[in-house]
């Protein structure tokens, strides 16, 4: 509804403003407990960005909703996956670069764990996963395997200490 009749004949900063007041108010309203909202919000915001061209307005969406949800591992991942998904094939490898370093600078300073909850870890590992691709995708393949190499290390631990069953 909002496409079809709010937003339908708008310029992109029109576009935008609009879809900032409508986050605002999801917000307000218990964003929190409706996640999928929020990350429907935030995928229809990064799509004027992305169609607009902006790359810079999209790396600052998505570091302020992925700083907002570094408690939740879920939704952290899902707006990564997302994030990844709106760079695809025209993203330079400099906008990789700062989605690589922007990301694992949160991750390791609000996400990363110590351990205990193992499918927790499982969550956890997968982000660094696509961390270390998208350190791929920016040319930095040696800072990728090292990242490939801490996850899958992480993991093997996990297992073993969980009494080495598989999920």
């Amino acid at each position: 509804v909002q496409e079809k009749y709010l937003l339908a004949g708008r310029n992109a900063a029109s576009k935008q403003a609009a879809m900032n007041r409508a986050m605002s108010q999801l917000k307000r309203r218990g964003g929190d407990d409706r996640a999928d909202l929020v990350l429907a919000a935030v995928e229809r915001q990064a799509q004027v960005m992305a169609e607009a061209g902006n790359m810079r307005g999209l790396a600052n969406l998505y570091r302020k909703q992925l700083k907002e949800y570094t408690k939740r591992g879920d939704i952290f991942e899902q707006l990564l996956r997302q994030y990844m998904g709106f760079l695809g094939e025209k993203a330079t490898p400099r906008d990789w670069n700062t989605l690589a370093r922007d990301t694992e600078k949160l991750f390791d300073k609000h996400v990363l764990s110590g351990g205990g909850d193992f499918f927790k870890l499982k969550k956890e590992v997968a982000i660094q996963h696509m961390i270390a691709n998208a350190w791929e995708n920016a040319g930095n393949t040696r800072k990728a395997e090292k990242l490939h190499a801490i996850a899958d290390e992480r993991l093997k631990k996990g297992q073993q200490q969980r009494g080495g069953g598989e999920d």
